[in-house]
């Protein structure tokens, strides 16, 4: 559809163009000819007109679909089996294996979106086997006093998955960065079949039809509930960025964010070692383990013993390796098997099937991401 408003505003644009050209004079008042001295000047002038609505509804129309970057967009609701101790101030608490195992059938029969809603809520929890430490009646009361619409907050376990400060009826998006390196924007189809994937996975939660890029000098922006819960990053070669922009990365990592580094090929990983260890100091970049909760955690869909597929060995580690913070949380993901490619592969027609575990890598740093990371600035702040 993109490309018909783009055709249109093309057309409009040159014929508004050629009309004032042709009709310039008509439209200054000097005649064109003698013997027409009264219709040719009202005729030109009518077709002058015409070329400047053209122009002016062309330029309206070309400026409203120009993609914008850096744009802010607010936390979406989350998944269902998400982390966080209310959702909207409601107070239930889940299974999350329970509810996972609930969504792969419902993967399988529903094929349209539920809307959340206060009723739609209730009815989830009661067919998802609620487990709760209190009387079900007086959590199913509390649910129905509490359950406020948007702004909810979320810090533990939830029902219908706020991952920290989320609203309901969000998109999720995935922001891609652009840095001053070579090929950021390398397989730019990867993470919009992601996100398909993504909502395959989790039918109740919107995505958004597109990735987001986002440059390091716009990070300051996105506080609080405008918090990305992961940046995506590649290239095959360099990777560099701005004394300025090292420090928003450093920022955006201390405050609780989460890079996921994919290399595309060329030396892409050593290169972006150096470049972490540059924003954060000397971090220590170890392999990360198989039983990592990114891997085979609670907060995650699926069970990967054999940790991080390699789709392209890019890299000189055959594991995916990581960044963490003094208290071990995991900071950044760096993989060497150039999932990003995997991904887009079926964009281009390659078999789903060849690249499922690359699939469910990401399923599972998304679904990670969005029920650990939030911004930790936010819990220092009193409450109002």
């Amino acid at each position: 559809m993109e490309i018909l408003g783009y055709i249109t505003v093309t057309v409009m644009l040159l014929g508004g163009a050629w009309l004032l050209l042709r009709n310039g004079r008509a439209m200054a008042g000097v005649p064109v000819t003698v013997s027409r001295a009264v219709v040719a000047p009202f005729d030109r002038r009518f077709r002058g007109y015409v070329g400047v609505g053209l122009l002016t509804h062309g330029l309206v129309i070309g400026l409203s679909i120009l993609p914008l970057r850096g744009c802010l967009h607010e936390r979406p609701l989350g998944i269902v089996g998400g982390q966080g101790t209310t959702i909207a101030q409601g107070q239930i608490a889940t299974n999350l294996q329970q509810v996972l195992q609930q969504q792969k059938i419902q993967n399988k029969q529903q094929q349209q979106h539920r809307q959340i809603t206060r009723d739609s809520l209730l009815q989830i929890l009661r067919e998802k086997n609620v487990e709760v430490s209190e009387d079900e009646q007086q959590q199913l009361q509390r649910a129905v006093d509490n359950v406020g619409l948007p702004g909810g907050i979320g810090h533990g376990t939830t029902a219908a998955g706020s991952p920290f400060g989320t609203r309901i009826g969000g998109e999720l998006w995935l922001y891609r960065v652009k840095h001053s390196g070579e090929n950021w924007d390398a397989n730019p189809k990867a993470l919009p079949i992601l996100l398909e994937e993504v909502q395959k996975a989790f039918p109740n939660l919107k995505v958004s039809s597109k990735e987001e890029v986002i440059t390091l000098a716009d990070l300051p922006r996105h506080k609080a509930q405008y918090f990305p819960t992961l940046l995506f990053m590649t290239g095959t070669g360099s990777v560099s960025a701005s004394a300025q922009e090292k420090k928003n990365l450093r920022e955006y990592l201390q405050a609780g964010g989460l890079v996921v580094a994919d290399s595309s090929g060329g030396n892409f990983e050593q290169n972006f070692k150096q470049f972490i260890r540059q924003v954060y100091g000397p971090g220590k970049i170890r392999p990360i383990e198989l039983d990592h909760e990114i891997y085979r955690g609670e907060k995650v869909l699926y069970q990967l013993s054999h940790g991080c597929p390699i789709y392209r060995a890019h890299g000189k580690q055959d594991d995916a390796e990581g960044m963490f913070d003094t208290d071990g949380r995991l900071m950044v993901f760096i993989s060497p098997g150039d999932m990003g490619s995997a991904w887009a592969s079926v964009a281009m027609g390659k078999s789903r099937a060849g690249v499922e575990r690359a699939f469910q890598m990401g399923t599972n740093l998304v679904s990670w991401s969005m029920n650990t990371v939030h911004d930790k600035r936010e819990d220092k702040k009193p409450e109002k």
